[in-house]
């Protein structure tokens, strides 16, 4: 692909600028000038994207305006003519036409991804090969190590993203091993035995059999009644019998734990009298309280009146009237108080010993009071089991009565014997649901470790699977990444020595470019150290090389966009790129930008362009 003209409209710093370009095309202009935003809007041209992927292309658009555009002019193989309109806010337009004369056709496509100057080179592939940076040049020079332990080459082609992909490659292949691990570890050690399962089954049938023979013979027995005689009526009468005889029985030996009715009454009326004095109580601790705090109240005023007149002694005068006060007068007042204030103590203390007196029989009385309420409780449980007792104690006489007509009746013995082959049965009946339960449960849990170890197995089968997928896996990208890496170098070595014979020059600036030189490409061991021995020149001549022999093997446009190479060089240095950039024009379109005067000066003065 060759660029001929580009016209921008509203593209940050350009209103409205249209470029020309040729074989080879110098971009001359101080900083801020434009430089750097021709270089973005070529790439935003030919791929709709910026040059930095942190950026939109909404970001080249001028301030202040909704959208802004380029119309990308450019030529391929076969003599064919393109125009690609691209807008920072619309979708993108391409025309083609054959010759000069006719009118330009669209090219019509359903993804608008394929409208490009050149689909078969992605945009991140381009962006290598066929832009370089403002300062990349100058970034190498000064202090470009490896990361990671990374050659030059994988330094410049990205070779973060494959390590990242072995990376998760590798952490896949770890996370299925700790999977198989944990599908491992809870597979049960005692797996139950088939043999035994079978055994629990068959002897799960006999039970049942044996359960459905008890339960036919026990509804027989109640269906073959005898005439004179009903089972059923006896052992009702001789349960209700037992019954009503223990429940009588425990009755009385509640009532005998109890005290008597009438020392339980006597004992609430001592304690209801002794509680008829609580009102009286409560009062007097009340009127002791008032009596012990207006005591000390009045303690606390006869002190205040004591400190007054002490201070009135000191000064010998009244405080109101200023009149002259005897010491006599004062001391005399001052121990009349005093006086009562000993009194009043004297007074507080009693009240006080009476109110506490109070008190503890306040005490005392809620005390009483709880024993009332248990008395009371027992004189109720009292009279309950008294009515109790009056209503059981004749239900078993007339039961007894009605056992006794059977005797006169006859024919008893049969009954009875029939009552406990009934019994016999019902026990039988129990004992067996019980055995037949647990042999139950234990087929369930059977049932359920078998399918549980199933289970585990399936997993820990599928955690193999996994693992072993997960290992061939990271092995065949391994195997790939080393491929790829071994093949790409061997053809940025090939096509650095092509690119290196069709230059003459090299001895005139120093520069060789033998296996030693190529080191830094193929081994990361020492990278530093084989860069320090190699001159300038032959660095700067290594790195541009690379880039072009990087674009051969990946993929280029046809055109090598170099925003301000020549950004810190040395004079010696940037003639020395300057020829190279002139001998690298006669296969590649090259377009430059460069705010050196002095660099631009080392072109023709007809590819030079100002801003």
């Amino acid at each position: 692909m060759e660029i001929q003209q580009v016209k921008l409209k509203n593209i940050c710093c350009f209103t409205e600028r249209t470029f020309d370009f040729s074989n080879l095309t110098v971009i001359l202009g101080d900083n801020r000038t434009g430089k750097s935003t021709l270089v973005h809007a070529l790439f935003f041209a030919i791929f709709g994207r910026h040059l930095h992927n942190s950026l939109k292309p909404e970001d080249l658009c001028r301030k202040g305006e909704k959208f802004g555009t380029a119309v990308l002019y450019f030529s391929k193989k076969h003599n064919e003519d393109f125009k690609l309109h691209r807008s920072t806010a619309g979708v993108p337009k391409l025309y083609g036409k054959s010759e000069q004369d006719i009118m330009w056709s669209p090219i019509l496509s359903d993804d608008p991804g394929n409208l490009s100057a050149d689909s078969s080179i992605p945009a991140q592939v381009a962006s290598l090969t066929s832009f370089f940076r403002e300062s990349e040049l100058l970034y190498f020079l000064q202090d470009m190590k490896p990361k990671y332990n990374k050659t030059l080459l994988q330094s410049l082609i990205g070779a973060d993203n494959i390590q990242s992909v072995q990376a998760k490659f590798k952490k896949a292949l770890r996370l299925a091993g700790e999977s198989k691990k944990k599908a491992e570890y809870p597979v049960p050690k005692q797996i139950p035995d088939l043999k035994n399962m079978k055994s629990l089954k068959e002897k799960l049938a006999g039970l049942e059999k044996r359960v459905g023979e008890a339960d036919a013979e026990y509804k027989k027995l109640l269906g073959n009644k005898d005439k004179g005689i009903s089972p059923e009526v006896f052992r009702l009468l001789q349960k209700q019998y037992e019954e009503k005889t223990k429940e009588l029985d425990t009755a009385i030996k509640s009532k005998e734990k109890n005290p008597t009715l009438g020392e339980l009454k006597q004992k609430k009326a001592g304690l209801e009298k002794q509680l008829s004095q609580k009102d009286s109580v409560a009062k007097c601790k009340d009127d002791f309280y008032r009596q012990m705090i207006a005591y000390e109240q009045n303690g606390k005023n006869l002190q205040l009146r004591i400190e007054r007149l002490m201070d009135m002694k000191k000064r010998s005068e009244c405080p109101t009237c200023g009149q002259t006060i005897t010491v006599e007068q004062v001391s005399e007042l001052i121990s009349k108080l005093e006086k009562q204030s000993v009194d009043a103590g004297q007074n507080r203390r009693k009240v006080k010993e009476e109110f506490e007196k109070a008190e503890a029989r306040l005490k005392k009385i809620r005390v009483l009071e709880k024993e009332l309420g248990q008395i009371s409780r027992q004189i109720e449980d009292v009279h309950r089991l008294d009515k109790q007792i009056g209503n059981l104690k004749p239900q078993p006489a007339k039961i007894k009565e009605e056992l006794g007509q059977y005797k006169r009746l006859g024919n008893l013995g049969n009954a009875q014997e029939r009552y406990r082959h009934e019994k016999k049965l019902e026990t039988e009946q129990k004992s067996l649901e019980k055995q037949r339960e647990e042999i139950r449960q234990k087929i369930r849990q059977n049932e359920e470790t078998l399918k549980f170890a199933e289970e585990r197995r399936k997993q820990l089968q599928t955690a193999t699977r996994n693992m072993l997928l997960c290992d061939v896996a990271k092995q065949a990208i391994e195997d790939a990444v080393n491929s790829m890496t071994r093949g790409l170098l061997d053809k940025v070595r090939s096509g650095i020595r092509d690119w290196t014979d069709n230059f003459t020059f090299l001895k005139h600036f120093n520069i060789e470019m033998t296996g030693s030189e190529l080191l830094p490409i193929i081994q990361a061991r020492g990278y530093q150290y084989k860069l320090n021995q190699m001159s300038k020149s032959e660095r700067i001549f290594l790195y541009l090389m690379l880039k072009l022999a990087i674009g051969d093997a990946l993929g280029h446009l046809g055109t090598f966009v170099l925003d301000d190479p020549a950004d810190g060089l040395d004079n010696k240095r940037k003639q020395t790129l300057a020829y190279l950039l002139l001998e690298v024009a006669q296969k590649r379109q090259l377009i430059v930008t460069t705010n050196d005067l002095l660099f631009a000066e080392l072109f023709p003065e007809s590819l030079v362009v100002r801003l």
